[in-house]
């Protein structure tokens, strides 16, 4: 069989923008005459309907993560009224009627909502939604009527009440709203009239809150839509079990590609039988679907039954015919609940002209009624897979539809062919398949397409009876061009400097890819066919996948499946990251788990590429977990985590050196402790109420309130803790590390149960630190520490030309460079480790509970060497425990810049468990060794404000060097600097081992007193 078609050149795109709104944060959502925008860029995006009132609200989490995981971008959602104000002036919003949690769970999965808020909505619903007791007015609900508009206006504002702050515009997934329902077609009126009244109740909806990138309106069958302020969207069914008769159906119409975009079947049993047409040029609009029958409703006449082939099919259709928007009614099924008064399912005791069952509305839908997920599901993710990878080439394209108008549905013979292309570039639509009729198979098919002076011969293939594909052509991979190809295009994952692209065809079958030879410098292909003939390179792979090198030098990878093996692939995207995974079972994400969904007598296995992470180690710190939260449950970027740690660090910059002095100067007074105690109390409803909030809503707000506040408690106040224990363990006895090890386990438990906290909820991780300030301040108030007179007098002397001198010291200034070269480096490069370790599990779930989980552990090994780590420091000396430390980090940096794994990556965090204690005891060491012992809580703190600033400087700066190079490149880089700096440290520091036999040079030196002065302070 041969086919020619010429592609003519393009029609102009028209990309006047209609509609658009921007977020809190920038983003944008968009409508032009054409197609869909997202951010600016085309978009292609997959909506699926699903009712949260026909569902127990224990299932909605459940029931979104299957519909991401079969590439839904959009929740579309019927707010019915008759379940919410069954009894007039009660509204009902719990249960399975909680709309505002049932709008929280979407945007958690990530998914847009398109409300759509009726008042009438249909949908099978007793009354199409309307309650009885407005029905029993005399308001003529539908027409224009002001006491009906005022019920109406009651409904709006309701709804708006629930959903208010989940708007786009403030950050939230509520991107559209639908304005009533096949208004002008099944219900209320046509002409001036209806519009005059679908114009009302938009004005309303407005008026009400509803402030969004688009409203739309269903557009089928002579329905009425305001021209320029709705988007008409557009249906079309396998069957209709609203027909009302029990003869079986011809073969459908709509399994043709067509020109045509409006269906006048759909909702027949509620319209006239005259032939409308819509309010609006359908062709001023996008192609937007919303009720691509995914699958059909049993009523008690008629029980068609929808396979998977049928819907597939239906919707290849369309998107063949040119539609931009891929709609479904249903996606999920459900069920009908039961009212306070009455059933709530259409009937005809209700005037309606079907009856439907009481309870069940499983609808055959992709996601079935209590949660099965069908073969249609599988089926129309291969298609949707292929929007979000190539959505962006599909949107502007236009549609050629060769003998359109001469096709019949009833024809079994002729090759049912659609071309979406631009530039000559694009994709062939081919369906051999018709509901209601076997279609004969089309062997050795030879497919010409021309475009101006050029032919694009496609390799013959063959289609057989119920085979659909789509094939692209002129498809660019990199600098590559595959001219044509005989396999469809799945999906693409890059891996390194590689590229995988996967593609499918039937089992049995030869796929062919056709590249211009221009483009190709060579093929690797190690087992199949390579033929180089007239300017091409046609490659018949065989059992495995080939590569292509292009003329840049970079290698792409060709990877045929089989269609079986395509229907069973999910994509996910894991840390930045993107994974094909696979398995015999159905496979979702919840809860950042991989769920495997099948029979229980199955033993299904998993494979992925790239191969998903394994894990053996985690680490953690408590603030680390700042960093985590901030991405995942904020969505703040790496730029901006580090501007907030910058903001943090200005604060501490202020307060450090102040908290230095005033420390040395009270001694061993509790007094500063209690009050840094006191405002950590807050720290709960701290970030639950006011940081997080505002680092949503306003970011440099929130960053600046943020920075005092954290900055006070942490940044600043951690030191005079730690400065006091190693006031205390001088004073009676004991090694500071031996006091500071006690810490490390509080640390640790805080650690492992933040892991979990994380990911049930991180609020909880808050309150629990406001609850340990609590237990803090109990612990400290019976603390007994004495201080005699002597040490006040001591203490008192401290003046502030003490501090300054300090600054004339050269002794100083190189401990500063080893704290500003190693440890503040370190720092930075510590602060969203956390982040990079998460990204290698295969969920941040399960990467959040093994950094809380191991890094209990890690911290417990860092404690038990805290006890020991002040034996090496004695051994030592505090000069040679600074330089030890000062290696592991360095060493820990460089080997975190290998990704060899997560055992790997997990090993180099654990030497935390030694580096950290060194690092501690040998800074505090150092200075009771060197310097002046009343002033250690000035120097300490010093140190810390040195780094304060080092930290505002380097943050930003390294968070934008994640984002650019990545985080191996970036540690390879900052591990290179710490270890140079340790090196010349060790010329630098000072010897301390003179006062470790009893001299006292250093601190005369420093203080400008006498020996003899020194040695008597």
């Amino acid at each position: 069989m041969e086919k020619h078609i010429t592609l003519p050149r393009e029609s102009a795109i028209d990309r006047t923008v209609l509609m658009e709104g921007t977020d809190n944060a920038g983003h944008t959502v968009a409508v032009n005459r054409s197609y869909f925008l997202k951010d600016g860029k085309p978009w292609l995006p997959v909506m699926g309907e699903i009712h949260y009132a026909r569902l127990e609200e224990s299932d909605w989490k459940r029931a979104l993560a299957k519909m991401k995981a079969g590439g839904i971008d959009i929740v579309a959602t019927y707010v019915f009224w008759i379940y919410h104000e069954e009894v007039e002036g009660r509204f009902d919003w719990t249960g399975r009627r909680n709309l505002r949690h049932f709008i929280e769970l979407c945007e958690e999965a990530g998914l847009a909502v398109l409300l759509r808020i009726g008042p009438w909505d249909h949908g099978e619903v007793r009354n199409g939604g309307y309650p009885d007791w407005l029905l029993a007015k005399d308001c003529n609900p539908g027409y224009n009527n002001e006491e009906y508009f005022s019920y109406a206006k009651k409904l709006y504002d309701e709804i708006f009440a629930q959903v208010e702050g989940f708007l786009y515009k403030d950050g939230g997934p509520i991107i559209g709203v639908q304005i009533d329902n096949e208004y002008g077609h099944c219900h209320g009126q046509g002409g001036e009239e209806g519009l005059k009244h679908m114009r009302r109740l938009k004005e309303m909806a407005v008026a009400a809150g509803f402030d969004v990138p688009m409203y739309t309106a269903t557009g089928w069958g002579g329905a009425v839509v305001v021209p320029g302020e709705m988007i008409p969207v557009l249906a079309a069914y396998a069957e209709g079990s609203w027909e009302q008769h029990l003869n079986p159906m011809a073969p459908p119409a709509s399994y043709l590609f067509a020109d045509e975009r409006d269906d006048i079947a759909v909702g027949s049993d509620l319209s006239s039988d005259e032939v409308k047409k819509c309010t609006v040029d359908l062709r001023a609009y996008p192609y937007a679907t919303c009720e691509i029958g995914g699958g059909m409703q049993d009523s008690y006449r008629r029980r068609p039954v929808v396979t998977a082939d049928d819907t597939e099919c239906l919707m290849l259709a369309k998107f063949g015919s040119g539609a931009n928007m891929i709609g479904y009614y249903m996606y999920q099924g459900g069920t009908n609940d039961t009212g306070k008064l009455t059933d709530l399912q259409e009937t005809e005791a209700t005037g309606y002209p079907n009856n439907l069952p009481k309870r069940s509305y499983d609808y055959q839908a992709p996601l079935g009624e209590f949660g099965e997920m069908r073969a249609s599901f599988r089926y129309l993710r291969l298609y949707h897979m292929l929007c979000h990878d190539f959505g962006d080439v599909l949107t502007e394209t236009t549609t050629v539809i060769p003998d359109e108008g001469q096709l019949r549905a009833d024809d079994p013979d002729a090759l049912r062919v659609s071309v979406r292309h631009k530039d000559g570039r694009g994709f062939v639509f081919l369906s051999n398949y018709q509901r209601g009729l076997q279609m004969a198979a089309k062997n050795d098919v030879h497919l010409t397409l021309t475009y101006g002076e050029r032919d694009i011969a496609f390799p013959a293939f063959t289609l057989g009876s119920g085979e659909r594909l789509v094939l692209p052509f002129g498809l660019r991979i990199g600098s590559i061009e595959i001219a044509a190809a005989t396999a469809q295009p799945l999906c693409r994952i890059d891996n390194g400097d590689d590229s995988y692209w996967f593609f499918f065809a039937y089992e049995g079958r030869k796929a062919a890819y056709d590249f211009r030879q221009e483009t190709v410098r060579g093929i690797d292909a190690e087992t199949g066919e390579v033929m180089k003939q007239g300017g091409r390179v046609v490659v018949t792979p065989g059992a495995s996948a080939f590569a292509v090198l292009g003329m840049d030098g970079r290698r792409h990878h060709i990877v045929t499946l089989t269609r079986r093996e395509a229907e069973r692939c999910l994509k996910i995207t894991v840390g930045g990251q993107d994974y094909l995974v696979s398995s015999d079972a159905d496979l979702f994400v919840e809860d950042g788990r991989l769920v495997l969904h099948g029979e229980a007598s199955t033993d299904p296995t998993v494979t992925s590429f790239p191969e998903l992470p394994r894990h053996l180690f985690a680490w953690s710190a408590a603030m680390s977990f700042f960093a985590i939260w901030l991405g995942q449950h904020l969505g703040i970027g790496a730029t901006k985590v580090g501007i907030l740690y910058s903001a943090n660090a200005i604060v501490a910059l202020i307060l450090q050196p102040v908290f230095g002095f005033v420390s040395d100067k009270i001694g061993l007074r509790k007094t500063l402790m209690f009050f840094i105690l006191a405002v950590l109390m807050l720290i709960g409803p701290f970030f639950i109420f006011i940081y997080g909030p505002l680092l949503v809503s306003h970011f440099y707000i929130g960053a600046a309130v943020g920075g005092v506040f954290l900055g006070f408690v942490f940044n600043a106040g951690y030191g005079v803790i730690d400065s006091y224990i190693d006031k205390v363990s001088r004073k009676y006895g004991f090694e500071y590390g031996r006091a500071r090890m006690w810490g490390s386990f509080g640390w640790a438990c805080a650690t492992y149960t933040t892991g979990i906290f994380m990911n049930i909820d991180p609020d909880l991780s808050f309150l629990s630190a406001s609850a340990a300030a609590i237990l803090a301040i109990c612990f400290l108030a019976f603390a007994d520490v004495d201080m005699t007179k002597e040490e006040m007098k001591k203490a008192q002397s401290v003046h502030p030309r003490d501090v300054l001198a300090l600054l004339k010291n050269k002794s100083i200034l190189h401990m500063l460079f080893f704290m500003i070269g190693v440890g503040c480096v370190y720092d930075v490069y510590d602060q969203q480790f956390g982040v990079y370790f998460v990204q290698q599990f295969a969920s941040e779930a399960e990467g959040n509970l093994w950094f809380g989980r191991l890094g209990a552990i890690q911290t417990f090994f860092e404690a038990v060497f805290l006890f020991g780590a002040p034996v090496i420091a004695n051994k030592l000396g505090g000069k040679r425990t600074l330089l030890l430390a000062g290696t592991i980090m360095s060493i820990r940096i460089i080997g975190s810049s290998f990704q060899w794994g997560p055992e790997w990556i997990g090993f180099m965090k654990c030497i935390h468990s030694f580096e950290k204690p060194l690092f501690l005891v040998g800074q505090f060491k150092y200075i009771s060794q060197v310097f002046d012992v009343r002033l250690c809580s000035s120097i300490y703190l010093g140190c810390l404000f040195t780094s304060s600033i080092c930290t505002t400087v380097f943050s930003s700066f390294f968070g934008f060097f994640y984002e650019t190079f990545g985080f191996s490149e970036s540690y390879l880089v900052i591990g290179l600097v710490a270890g140079l700096c340790n090196l010349i440290s060790a010329r630098l520091l000072a010897d301390d081992r003179a006062k470790k036999a009893g001299g006292m040079g250093e601190a005369a030196a420093i203080t400008g007193q006498t020996q003899a002065e020194a040695k008597s302070v």
